[in-house]
């Protein structure tokens, strides 16, 4: 995509993100399956040690979001409706997949229980009837189907508090985590998508070069990029982000502190000829000989 200068000479942003490809839609999108799965299956394992009521929803949002963006950043996934689509999915798999993995263990518990019982049952054999008939209305039941084990959930209700949801109550709280869940993770994303992405090299802006600024280099290339600058500035940083392949334009950030307190930034998008006349500037300051 080609950039022009807009009004104030600067170089137009980088606008939208990447082409909808197919290949890139499919990839994503079973990798986010198993996102969601690994997610929930670690959700199981950290919630059997720490399990705040909505809180720990929000947590695991965070965790798949936060995975989520790492993954796009690292794939160069850059067409938004296929991440936040993905994403949506994920959390999908990873609410129901937390559901499922409880009733894994559930079915691993009652193993463990009917293997303890075998054992016992020759001493069950020897004893009174009315005793043997007392055990064995102890021992544990299968958790029979997912959906059966779900309804006795809700039945047996959950713990809110000092009292417990039951019923459609129950479900209700078991939507709501996955709002969360879903809401964490997809802002998370939803924010990370919002930022620069070059279609032609096919990759996110990434910073290529940041640093410390004294005030007369600061002054000379916020002129050159079209930054008006406060007359009296104490200290100056600049941060340079360009695509992977440094087709696209780039973007300059100066962040400055005013003498008498204050902060301010200011971000600018040059061209090639504005950027590299930055860079020279930049260069005589690091490296001044």
């Amino acid at each position: 995509m080609e950039t022009g200068p807009n009004q104030n000479g600067q170089a137009e942003p980088p606008t939208g993100g990447a082409r909808f490809r197919w290949l890139v839609f499919v990839l994503w999108i079973a990798g986010s399956l198993v996102q969601g799965i690994v997610v929930a299956w670690l959700a199981v394992v950290a919630g059997s040690y720490f399990n705040p009521l909505l809180l720990f929803s929000l947590l695991v949002g965070v965790v798949l979001g936060a995975i989520a963006v790492a993954a796009m950043r690292v794939a160069q996934v850059g067409n938004r409706p296929t991440v936040l689509l993905g994403t949506a999915l994920a959390a999908l798999v990873t609410v129901a997949g937390e559901h499922y993995f409880t009733y894994e263990k559930a079915w691993s518990d009652y193993r463990v229980a009917a293997r303890s019982a075998e054992s016992k049952a020759q001493i069950l054999q020897r004893a009174p009837t009315e005793f043997a008939q007392r055990v064995m209305d102890r021992m544990p039941v299968a958790p029979g189907t997912f959906g059966r084990y779900m309804l006795e959930q809700a039945e047996e209700g959950r713990p809110v508090g000092a009292w417990r949801a039951r019923g459609w109550l129950a479900w209700a709280s078991w939507g709501l985590d996955g709002l969360l869940v879903a809401a964490a993770a997809l802002a998370l994303v939803a924010t990370s998508v919002r930022l620069p992405y070059c279609d032609r090299c096919r990759s996110w802006y990434r910073t290529t070069r940041a640093g410390e600024l004294d005030v007369a280099a600061a002054s000379e290339v916020a002129g050159l990029a079209g930054i008006r600058l406060p007359r009296h500035i104490r200290s100056a940083r600049f941060r340079l982000q360009a695509c992977t392949g440094g087709c696209g334009p780039t973007a300059f950030e100066l962040h400055w502190e005013r003498t008498r307190g204050g902060r301010s930034s200011r971000r600018v998008w040059l061209d090639v000829d504005r950027r590299n006349r930055v860079s020279r500037v930049l260069d005589e300051q690091m490296d001044p000989r």
